[in-house]
């Protein structure tokens, strides 16, 4: 059963778009955080002298929070399939 069968007239419609808008901003405000992140491990690989090993971690982590930006950009299917739908 979709989301969408579970609203029903003018106010289930509403209600439906309300959740959608504000999934959106929750997953909106996680990007931000994650690249405000990202942001730090770039002024922490460009400032300071790390020893090698902290620098081969602070460059997979921040590879890794781009793969996840990446990730939550392309949409999360509501019915458990993939979609080419992207939203930046």
């Amino acid at each position: 059963m979709k989301l969408e069968d579970l609203f029903i007239g003018p106010l289930g419609k509403a209600q439906l778009s309300a959740i959608k808008f504000a999934n959106g901003m929750i997953q909106a405000q996680a990007i931000l955080e994650i690249l405000e992140r990202v942001e730090i491990l770039d002024n922490l690989l460009a400032t300071r002298e790390l020893e090698e090993v902290e620098k081969r971690v602070a460059e997979q982590l921040r590879e890794e929070l781009y793969n996840t930006v990446i990730s939550l950009s392309e949409g999360a299917p509501e019915d458990g399939k993939t979609t080419e739908k992207k939203i930046l």
